[in-house]
């Protein structure tokens, strides 16, 4: 008798806790699905702003741009302004990865869109550090704080039409330069956006002739940063 009873009450308890187990696990999942469609909506105003890759390949007629975010919205992102014979093209890698470098990115546009299409401003050297104090200005960053990591690492070309020039900079990321299938790696700056504070010139720009057949790369290290082969390392840049 005892031990039937004891036996009920283990039942009971186990079904009580399955209905505890079975709310629970419906509310998680309620709440994933809400936080996934909000992702996902923000995934839509994010690609917004990206300018549509057509409009780019109408000037560089051989291009492309790889774009896939691993976390549905992205830390990285590109950006293209034609100013007449100066075509301006950057690749951007914001801090942080998924919503959080979403946020940076929709910053980093708006700060793009401020200082080359309405201040005209089209020297590589100059974007970059007016991006800089910007940046830094609007994550209220002061002086003596070097310690926040938010900002950004960028590489950026100008090219002149009418010269044949390309101007480039880049915070912390290069360019790469094919010519006569001759791979030449022109270095960025050592300092990211919005990173250390110095009062001495950050950037500088590398000017070059272009010549027919030249190809140029610019990127950020989404793809280098990934894992994969036997040993399932990082791919890195080479």
């Amino acid at each position: 008798m005892f031990t039937k009873k004891w036996a009920q009450k283990e039942s009971e308890i186990q079904r009580l806790r399955n209905v505890e187990l079975k709310s629970a696990y419906e509310q998680i999942e309620s709440q994933t699905k809400k936080i996934i469609d909000s992702i996902k909506y923000a995934k839509r105003i994010q690609q917004s702003i990206l300018i549509p890759i057509e409009q780019i390949q109408k000037h560089f007629r051989e291009s492309f741009v790889f774009y896939l975010p691993k976390d549905i919205v992205s830390g990285d992102f590109y950006w293209f302004s034609n100013k007449g014979n100066q075509l301006v093209l950057a690749a951007v890698d914001c801090t942080g990865h998924g919503v959080p470098g979403a946020f940076m990115v929709v910053m980093a546009n708006a700060l793009l869109n401020e200082i080359i299409n309405e201040k005209n401003v089209l020297f590589p050297t100059d974007i970059l550090t007016d991006l800089d104090n910007k940046l830094r200005k609007s994550l209220h960053k002061s002086e003596g704080e070097n310690g926040s990591r938010d900002g950004m690492d960028l590489s950026l070309i100008i090219l002149d039409t009418d010269k044949n020039e390309i101007h480039f900079s880049g915070a912390k990321n290069p360019l790469y330069w094919i010519r006569n299938n001759e791979i030449e790696q022109i270095r960025g700056s050592k300092f990211p956006i919005g990173g250390t504070f110095m009062q001495a010139e950050k950037y500088k720009t590398h000017s070059l002739k272009t010549q027919k057949d030249d190809i140029f790369y610019i990127f950020s290290d989404g793809f280098a940063d990934q894992f994969g082969g036997e040993m399932n390392q990082k791919y890195m840049s080479k």
